[in-house]
């Protein structure tokens, strides 16, 4: 039997409840701007990464190291910077309708959405390690961020009692606890930078991945005055 109309809001109204009080989640890109919130340390676009990215990726191999970073002064023109990192990331040259060149300037361009007159700092690169990273707070005022293969990127809901402060211990967490930017959702963390609020970042870690599979992450830094 269907749930009626009147029950699925009572899940919804349920399911938000239980979700941890710093998280703002949602399916639109629109729920990236409740970062600006004072209790929201992260946002999260949940989506789906496209069949055309998913067959881009599997077409390469990736190695380690393989890294690009490149900044962008606010009103710089994104395409030239973005299409020299990325075929030298690829080591290839790019497609007249590159999809993966298309979700990443999407990415680019919602930064700047988020703050239109901050300097922009971009990283493509591949991640492996064997053991998982301490957890800690970026030094930056925001970060955008998406896993484009392996798991995604592992985090504290703020409930937990680790302060951000002692962020960069290593902390034994239990597996009820820890949540994770799903692979292909972009999200947006606030780091100890962000004004006015040098408590509120968030409290991350990277997963494992290994050297023959790594995981191909892009990350956007965004600088607020």
């Amino acid at each position: 039997m269907r749930p009626s109309p009147g029950n699925r809001t009572l899940e919804r109204v349920g399911a938000e409840r239980d979700a941890p009080r710093n998280l703002a989640s949602g399916s639109s890109a629109s729920v990236l701007s409740r970062i600006h919130e004072p209790q929201v340390s992260v946002a999260i676009w949940q989506r789906p990464l496209s069949a055309a990215v998913e067959r881009q990726l599997a077409a390469h191999c990736f190695l380690m190291p393989r890294q690009q970073r490149f900044s962008l002064s606010p009103g710089c023109a994104l395409d030239a910077a973005l299409d020299g990192a990325l075929g030298r990331f690829l080591r290839a040259p790019l497609a007249a309708q590159d999809p993966w060149r298309s979700d990443l300037h999407l990415m680019l361009s919602l930064a700047r959405q988020l703050a239109p007159q901050a300097a922009l700092r971009v990283c493509i690169e591949t991640r492996a390690c064997n053991t998982r990273e301490r957890f800690h707070v970026d030094h930056v005022a925001l970060r955008l961020i998406c896993t484009y293969r392996g798991q995604g990127t592992e985090w504290m809901p703020a409930h937990l009692p680790v302060p951000a402060s002692e962020a960069g211990s290593q902390h034994v967490m239990p597996a009820s606890g820890l949540q994770e930017i799903p692979s292909g959702a972009i999200a947006v963390m606030k780091g100890r930078r962000y004004p006015g609020q040098p408590d509120s970042g968030l409290v991350h870690r990277s997963p494992t991945a290994s050297v023959d599979s790594p995981r191909i992450l892009a990350m956007v830094d965004v600088e607020l005055s």
